[in-house]
């Protein structure tokens, strides 16, 4: 009798979308729904602008503005657009938080899906227990919003569990944590 045993290497990548926007929008809520560029310049400047957009909210990229064009040009394509500055201090916080957050759900993840608890349930519990967890998963850092998540080792001991729920496990826990709007991606 051969015995075959299958191991499936599971690696997610998960990307927080519009991250310098996202942020943005964090203090300034008042341009939530609004076409937005991120950039070094504070886009009062002439129609020459040598400031390439970093970022374009998901409003602005409606209107053809998309990363690494010339600020003139995503100004001509949506002439309403707000023009917000770098915040490299803010972005450092909240990368932290995002790779905080991953890193000590591991444990939690594994536990509380073996008690088979609700998604939502899950969660809470999570939250409640945020700070007390060490680091379990697999993770490389891409950049300060993007990382590769090893999910093999935690789906190999939750049977029945899929890479699925263990992704949009991960999608709500971030998003409580973060306690924003921060459109969160994942792809495996």
């Amino acid at each position: 009798m051969i015995t075959t045993f299958l191991f499936c290497t599971v690696i997610f990548h998960i990307d927080l979308d519009c991250f310098f926007v996202a942020v943005g929008r964090l203090s300034r809520p008042h341009l939530i729904d609004m076409p937005i560029a991120v950039c070094h310049s504070k886009g009062t400047g002439t129609r020459d602008s040598k400031s390439d957009v970093a970022c374009a909210s998901y409003e602005a990229r409606k209107m053809g503005v998309s990363a690494g064009m010339w600020l003139d040009e995503a100004k001509r394509l949506c002439p309403d657009i707000q023009v917000i500055p770098y915040d490299f201090e803010e972005y450092k916080r909240v990368s932290k938080i995002f790779f905080q957050t991953v890193a000590r759900y591991g444990i939690r993840i594994l536990n509380l899906l073996a008690y088979e608890l609700s998604m939502q349930q899950a969660v809470l519990v999570i939250v409640k227990h945020y700070h007390s967890y060490s680091l379990s998963l697999e993770i490389e850092a891409i950049s300060c919003d993007e990382l590769y998540l090893d999910a093999s080792k935690v789906l190999q001991k939750c049977n029945g569990s899929t890479a699925v729920s263990l992704a949009s496990f991960i999608r709500k826990a971030i998003k409580v944590v973060l306690t924003s709007d921060i459109p969160l991606s994942f792809s495996s």
